[in-house]
């Protein structure tokens, strides 16, 4: 879901940006804790990491568990696919005002043949484009997006929050950068 040439698009280890002082030193372009995010009704930094923290610490439960279980007997991570794709890579969709697009995680896996679970979110703060988006079927394996008329020339990030079933339950996600024209 990151991409570590973008720091203030966000990830488990939070959203970074340059550093308002440019006269430090030894380099004014590096990176710092320095952005916020609103979830659950407050605007902080903490939640660029807090959205992402029962993921993170299940993650690493899961991680613990392979030091004490056999390989077959731990849970491991499913593999969300985003348009097909099961890669990690970012997907870049080229979208246009006033129109819908539809996401789907079809042909997503768990290596452990456990049940998935699909979210869907925008992450405002990461994009350029800071409005409410419309998406039907948040909680479904396909989404639609509705792209409003003044979203020309920005960008909207998606994030896909993919989650098994195992114990601990163990999470991936894919984002989708829609570039409006």
């Amino acid at each position: 879901m990151n991409d570590v040439h973008q720091p203030t698009w966000g990830s488990w280890a939070g959203r970074y940006g340059v550093r308002d002082d440019s006269s430090y030193e030894p380099n004014p372009d590096w990176y710092w804790p320095n952005l916020r995010d609103r979830l659950n009704g407050t605007f902080s930094r903490d939640n660029t990491l807090k959205r992402w923290a029962v993921h993170m610490q299940n993650d690493f439960k899961a991680r613990m568990d392979l030091c004490v279980e056999t390989y077959d007997a731990a849970n491991h991570p499913p593999n969300p696919a985003l348009q097909r794709d099961r890669s990690t890579k970012i997907l870049f969709v080229k979208a246009k005002p006033g129109e819908s697009i539809t996401l789907s995680a079809a042909g997503s896996t768990d290596p452990d043949g456990d049940r998935l679970r699909f979210t869907w979110f925008c992450y405002s703060e990461a994009g350029t484009y800071d409005k409410l988006i419309e998406i039907s079927g948040d909680q479904s394996e396909q989404c639609q997006v509705s792209i409003r008329q003044d979203a020309a020339h920005k960008t909207i990030h998606l994030v896909l929050v993919c989650t098994d079933d195992g114990r601990p339950t163990l999470t991936r996600y894919r984002r989708a950068v829609l570039e409006v024209e």
